[in-house]
């Protein structure tokens, strides 16, 4: 029996995700075991031990312990046990990447089905979902994912379908599928959200940041990360924090490049937990860490990182697509350093890692850098061969993906980004002409402006020769007179702040801008003390004015340091001639951006809820409401609703339900706050004829009424330690026993409650039982304070005032801006309700008027909410009328519970009492 427990033990931690303790669990059974003599539990223990170790991160030795389990079976055993031998082999095998994995997986599967057990195979017909799109075959896996879909959720197995999701997710990337991947990996971020789990929870964040950063969108995986580090660091796991830190590192980098310090903190903060872990985990660091060092040229983070990348792939084989990543930035520090061989040598290695990974976007990645090494290296013919291949692997990449706006993304992702390589270097005029028609096709042909500046500063490296440059460009709004580095190419950071120095000299000097050309800079006494020439040796340097008509928008810089390649005038009127043309098209790009910016705030303005089902807000806080709410409508878990009092938590159940199956279904409440413990119990679970005195018939209670529909439970934190058992236990059991009844009643009621009060500090101090807190708080739904939602009051306002003219038949009253002000900056302790009963007693007061400070000002309460500052009013009040104000106050927005009230006031509630008595106002 011991060893029986041991591996129900065993079991319980896989489900909750504690594999290391489920190991311990199934070794104490195989020690026991040995001692019972029982064989086909030690098969048993066997498969857990095997489930629990490739979990925790070694499947060749849980493969190990499922082999043994199988050699142990007998082809008499029971259908249980072969199931779990072969759903454990399977699962393993599929995890190696071994084809034997689909024979076990199906036998799983079938055994499971014939014998009825369709739960214990369930783990298994997951795994041959991920088969089927690991093959590509996705009609087939998602025909397998909805039937595990529906089972784990009748099941209530949300760890296996957040594991299936996220794995389907994830195969879904490798083949370049990542719309669908996107739809995935929200699926399994809302089951996580659904089970409470703070590591699964990141786990699955990290998932889809990284996503959203495939298709192109680092901003939204930079939100998503800083989301998850910010919020639950504490409660998880430091491995899967780490590996947040250095997506977040790899997200910053690709937002912006001047985020590169950031991300090298991020990753010397991961780095050292992640070498003490797998090799997949280090290899990412590593490879994010080459990726950042090469855009800053860091050559001493960089080769360290090499060296270490390069021992781990003796040590073992490698995920191709980290491979790739790391050639890719293997060849961007060979390009900036002028090293094309090693950098056309990267770009093969990455090649042949492309081709094992089977991702068209990243063969896109690695081709269109082979074209710019090959460019660099003057072969010009191979280098368009290679542009050309590149941009047939992205549009087969793009093809796999069915949402345009994705497609999109992905086509102006910078890392996907095929430039039509330079043509044949020319000498002289042939040359400059050739580069003023890339330029006019450039002009005609790319919207991003990023894009852009990349294709005028390579252009015109080229036309003239020069060795680096740069494209400062002016600033909007406040900084319209500031000029920044937006894109260098081959600089040092010192030369780049010089050169922001002294490019605002010039302008400012010249007044409408003037060209520069140096010839020797170490002789011209203007640069002769910038630490940039004397250190790295600059000998000729233009500099011009980037002028779209009568205005100058930036300035494009280009230096060399040869002795032999000095930059003359006809350099200088080039420059100048195709800097015009540059800025022309910098400008319509730029406005393009500013125009394309106010269409998405526009859209996404429109897009805004102000009402919805009977709430009313257009804030951001307001919006992730509605949003929680539509996805909590399609399930019948109970939902926790949280939220200080008069901010409306009746309404969002009622909302909840409204948008739910049950709409049609009955839809009652209660406030367990408002009712002693011996009538709570009746009204909820009803009565029969003489249970207690008066009862003179039977009663159904609420529990019974709602039967098909919604019960909705306020303030169910007040509720006494006894009444919180009975709730348990009809939760649990979904059966009700009235009082006084022998025989318990099964019903069918979603149950919705709400608190003002914090449960978990709640239960830390034994108020509140732990295990009612996990029934009730499945899903969770945090209403904000008034306070806490920009731009809602005004809107309420206006919504409150409207009902109120037409409750009374009267006009809509006009509100003076000052009221408006006032109400605006007042801090609503009683949320919207107290708002509410403000604007009642203001419309009332002001008769067919307008609501002026006169009518506040008439009122004692409105005059110390809304006007504390007037000297009016100051004149009027004394100390003690203010102080029983504030109460009176405190105590309408609470509903008369003095408790609460004392909680809006911040005093104790023997004060509270105290003052009642004191101002008569018991």
């Amino acid at each position: 029996e011991r060893a029986r427990l041991s591996c129900r033990l065993a079991e319980a931690h896989c489900e909750s995700g504690r594999f290391s303790a489920a190991v311990d669990s199934a070794r104490e059974a195989l020690e026991l075991v040995g001692v019972a003599r029982d064989r086909e539990l030690r098969v048993r223990a066997l498969c857990l031990a095997a489930v629990g170790t490739g979990r925790d991160g070694d499947p060749e030795a849980a493969l190990a312990e499922a082999e043994a389990a199988r050699a142990a079976v007998r082809p008499g055993d029971a259908v249980p046990v072969r199931i779990d031998v072969h759903r454990t082999a399977g699962l393993l095998l599929l995890r190696l990447g071994r084809p034997a994995a689909r024979r076990d997986l199906e036998q799983a599967v079938e055994l499971a089905r014939g014998a009825g057990l369709s739960a214990r195979g369930l783990p298994a017909l997951a795994g041959l979902a991920l088969l089927e799109a690991r093959a590509g075959d996705w009609p087939r896996a998602e025909l397998r994912l909805r039937d595990v879909q529906r089972a784990a959720g009748d099941q209530r197995r949300y760890r296996l379908l957040e594991a299936t999701l996220s794995r389907l997710a994830t195969a879904a990337v490798r083949q370049d599928r990542l719309d669908l991947a996107l739809e995935l990996g929200r699926q399994a971020l809302q089951e996580a959200r659904r089970l409470g789990d703070a590591d699964l929870l990141l786990a699955a964040q990290s998932r889809l940041a990284e996503t959203f950063q495939r298709c192109g969108r680092p901003s939204g995986a930079v939100s998503l990360l800083r989301e998850a580090l910010r919020d639950r660091l504490d409660a998880t796991s430091s491995t899967l924090t780490d590996v947040a830190r250095v997506l977040l590192a790899g997200a910053l980098l690709e937002e912006s490049s001047e985020q590169a310090g950031t991300s090298r903190l991020l990753l010397e903060q991961a780095m050292p937990g992640l070498r003490r872990q797998q090799e997949d985990l280090r290899v990412l660091a590593l490879v994010t860490e080459l990726e950042r060092a090469a855009l800053r040229e860091d050559t001493d983070r960089f080769e360290p990182a090499l060296i270490e990348l390069h021992a781990l792939r003796r040590q073992a084989t490698l995920d191709p697509e980290l491979v790739v990543r790391a050639e890719l930035a293997r060849a961007e520090l060979a390009l900036r350093r002028g090293d094309t061989a090693t950098a056309l040598e990267a770009c093969r290695a990455g090649l042949a890692g492309g081709e094992v990974s089977g991702s068209a976007l990243q063969r896109a990645a690695v081709t269109a850098m082979l074209g710019r090494a090959l460019a660099v290296g003057g072969d010009a013919a191979d280098a368009e061969a290679a542009a050309r291949q590149a941009r047939e692997a992205l549009e087969q990449g793009c093809a796999r993906v069915a949402d345009p706006e994705v497609v999109r993304d992905l086509r102006t992702r910078a890392a996907y980004r095929i430039a039509v390589p330079a043509p044949p270097v020319a000498a002289g005029a042939d040359r400059r002409l050739s580069t003023l028609y890339e330029m006019i096709r450039a002009i005609n042909s790319e919207p991003d402006l990023d894009a852009l500046l990349e294709s005028i500063l390579d252009m015109a490296l080229r036309a003239v020769g020069a060795e680096r440059g740069m494209i400062l460009l002016k600033g909007e709004g406040a900084d319209a007179e500031e000029f920044a580095v937006r894109l260098a190419r081959n600089l040092d950071e010192q030369t780049a702040r010089d050169a922001e120095g002294y490019s605002r000299n010039i302008i400012r000097e010249a007044g409408g801008g003037r060209s520069l050309l140096v010839l020797d800079a170490r002789d011209d006494e203007r640069f002769r003390d910038l630490a940039s020439v004397s250190l790295y040796g600059i000998r000729s340097l233009l500099c011009v004015p980037l002028r779209a008509g009568e205005t100058i928008i930036g300035t494009v810089y280009l230096d060399n340091r040869s002795e032999g390649a000095l930059f003359s005038q006809a350099d200088l009127r080039f420059l100048e001639a195709f800097a015009d043309h540059a800025a022309v098209a910098l400008r319509n790009a730029r406005r393009r951006e500013a125009l394309s910016r106010e269409n998405r705030v526009l859209q996404s303005a429109a897009r805004a809820r102000v009402r919805f089902a009977g709430l009313v807000g257009r804030s951001a806080p307001m919006q992730r409401v509605y949003d929680l709410i539509d996805t909590f409508s399609t399930s019948d878990l109970p939902v926790l609703i949280r939220g200080d009092s008069g901010t409306g938590k009746e309404l969002v159940a009622r909302a909840i339900q409204l948008n739910g199956a049950r709409r049609r279904a009955v839809f009652l409440s209660e406030n367990c706050a408002s009712i002693a413990d011996s009538l709570l119990e009746s009204e909820l679970f009803g009565h029969v004829k003489g249970a207690f005195t008066g009862a003179d018939r039977d009663r159904g209670g609420l529990f019974e009424q709602a039967d098909g529909g919604t019960l909705f439970l306020d303030e169910v934190g007040d509720m006494s330690p006894a009444m919180q058992a009975k709730l348990l236990r009809a939760l649990q059991e979904g059966e009700v026993r009235r009082v006084g009844a022998s025989a318990p009643l099964h019903v069918n009621v979603r149950v919705l409650a709400a608190t003002h009060r914090n449960l978990e500090a709640e239960v830390g101090a034994g108020r509140f039982r732990e295990d009612l807190y996990y029934r009730l708080s499945v899903l969770t739904v945090e209403l904000p304070p008034l306070r806490e939602r920009p731009g809602d009051v005004r809107l309420l306002t206006e919504f409150f005032l409207d009902r109120i003219a037409r409750e009374r038949g009267r006009p809509v009253p006009a509100l003076d801006r000052a009221v408006q002000d006032a109400l605006e900056r007042y801090g609503w302790p009683g949320n919207v309700r107290q708002l509410e009963n403000a604007l009642q007693r203001m419309a009332l007061l002001a008769g067919d008027g307008p609501i002026t400070p006169a009518v506040v000002r008439s009122d004692a309460g409105l005059r110390r909410q809304l006007l504390p500052g007037d000297p009016q009013v100051a004149a009027a009040e004394s100390l003690a009328a203010s102080e029983r104000g504030r109460i009176e106050e405190a105590l309408r927005a609470a509903a008369g519970n003095r408790d609460r009230a004392a909680g809006m006031l911040g005093i104790s509630r023997a004060t509270i009492y105290r003052k009642i008595k004191q101002y008569g106002l018991g």
